[in-house]
C-alpha cells in the first residue's frame, strides 16, 4: 500500500465520520491521530530516531479497531441498501423471517446470497464501488465460496469465476466456533475439550501456588466454553469431563497418576461466603448463559436475531408457547431446556 492508496483511505475515513455526524473538532482530533503519528524503535532500551510511517497508525493500535468499524459500516449499508432495492438478493432462513445478507465481525466479513450469476454480478460492482472510494482492497487469497448441495456443479463455476474466488468444502471456524457441525455432539464438541487439555499440560504446577491455581483456571479455563455454551446445551457427560480436568490439576494431578481430592468439586463450586473457592460448575453455567438468552428474547422480540429465530421455529405463536418439532436444530433444543428454567424460577414481582 503506497502513500497516494494511504490518502485515499484518510480522505475516506474523514467523511464517513462527517457522515454519521461526529463533531469537526473530533474529526480533526482523530485525523491528527491518523496523519501526524510517528514511531520509535527501541534499541537496547534507548527508543531510537522518530520517523513518521507511510500507513498511518499501527494495526495494534487502540483507536484501530474502532475506525475500521467506520469503514466497514459503510459497506455494510451498501449491501441493506442493495436488499432493500432488489438490486441483491438475500437468503431467509424462514418463510415468514428478515432476509439475511451479511455478518460482519472485526475483519471478517461474511455473504450471504442466492446463487445466481445476476446476483454475483452485482456483488462485484458493488465491492468495487467500495473498494474504489475507500481504498481498500479484497484479499482473494483469504476469501472463499460455500455452496448449499443442491447448486449445481455448472452454476458453482460460474460463479466462481465471476467472484474470482475459490470453493471449498469446510469454511473452517467462525468466532471460535465450527461453521460445520455433524451429528455427533461428543465429535462436535471436542475441541473444547482439546483446548483446556493442552493449556493445562502446559503449565508449571510445581511453580504455582493454590492461588496462581485459582486464577488461571477461572481466567482461562472457565472462559474457553463461554462462547459456545451461550449457544448449545452442552452433554452432561462433557461437563462433568471438564469439571475433572480443572479438579484434577486443582490437586496436582498430571498424566495418569491418581490423587487424593480432599474436597469434592461441588463444594469447591460454593461462593467463597458459602466456604467454597467460587468455581464454575459448568453444567450449571452452561444453563444460565442459555437462561440469559432466553431472557434476551422475551424481552427484546424486536431485535434481528430474534426476528430471525422467530421465523424459522414460531412464525404464528410466541416464544413461551413454541414447540420443538420432529426435526429440531441443537441450538433450538437448547433455547427450549432454557426457556423451561426461566419458567420455573419467573416469579411475579
Amino acid at each position: 500500500m503506497n502513500k497516494a492508496y494511504d490518502r485515499v483511505e484518510w480522505d475516506f475515513l474523514e467523511a464517513v465520520m462527517k457522515k454519521m455526524g461526529f463533531d469537526d473538532r473530533w474529526v480533526n482530533l482523530v485525523m491528527g491521530c491518523v496523519k501526524f503519528v510517528t514511531f520509535a524503535v527501541m534499541i537496547n532500551g534507548q527508543p531510537g530516531r522518530r520517523f513518521h510511517p507511510s500507513r498511518g497508525i499501527r494495526q495494534g493500535d487502540p483507536i484501530s479497531p474502532y475506525l475500521f468499524l467506520f469503514v466497514s459500516e459503510v459497506l455494510s449499508l451498501m449491501i441493506s441498501k442493495a436488499i432493500n432495492s432488489n438490486v441483491l438478493q438475500g437468503i431467509k432462513l424462514g418463510s415468514d423471517g428478515p432476509i439475511v445478507s451479511h455478518l460482519l465481525f472485526v475483519d471478517d466479513t461474511l455473504v450471504f446470497m442466492k446463487a445466481t450469476k445476476p446476483n454475483c454480478d452485482q456483488m462485484v460492482q458493488l465491492l468495487n464501488v467500495f473498494c474504489e472510494a475507500s481504498g481498500q482492497q479484497i484479499n482473494y487469497s483469504k476469501s472463499c465460496l460455500f455452496f448449499t448441495p443442491n447448486i449445481p456443479d455448472c452454476m458453482r463455476r460460474e460463479i466462481e469465476d465471476t467472484l474470482n474466488i475459490r470453493e471449498i468444502d469446510d469454511p473452517g471456524k467462525y468466532l471460535g466456533l465450527p461453521t460445520l457441525w455433524g451429528r455427533a455432539k461428543k465429535d462436535a464438541l471436542a475441541y473444547i475439550k482439546d483446548r483446556i487439555n493442552k493449556k493445562v499440560q502446559n503449565w508449571k504446577q510445581a511453580l504455582l501456588s493454590q492461588a496462581g491455581k485459582e486464577i488461571l483456571l477461572k481466567a482461562v479455563v472457565q472462559a474457553i466454553p463461554a462462547y459456545p455454551m451461550n449457544i448449545f446445551r452442552f452433554p452432561t457427560f462433557l461437563c462433568n469431563e471438564l469439571n475433572s480436568i480443572m479438579a484434577n490439576f486443582w490437586w496436582g494431578q498430571a498424566g495418569n497418576e491418581r490423587k487424593i481430592h480432599w474436597i469434592n468439586w461441588e463444594s469447591m463450586c460454593r461462593p467463597k461466603l458459602e466456604v467454597g473457592l467460587g468455581f464454575r460448575n459448568f453444567q450449571e453455567f452452561n444453563m444460565a448463559l442459555l437462561a440469559k438468552q432466553v431472557w434476551g428474547l422475551i424481552l427484546e422480540p424486536n431485535a434481528w436475531w430474534v426476528k430471525v429465530i422467530r421465523g424459522r421455529y414460531f412464525p404464528d405463536s410466541n416464544f413461551l408457547e413454541a414447540r420443538r418439532g420432529c426435526r429440531a436444530s441443537w441450538a433450538w433444543s437448547s433455547l427450549l431446556e432454557a426457556r423451561d428454567v426461566i419458567i420455573t424460577g419467573a416469579v411475579w414481582a
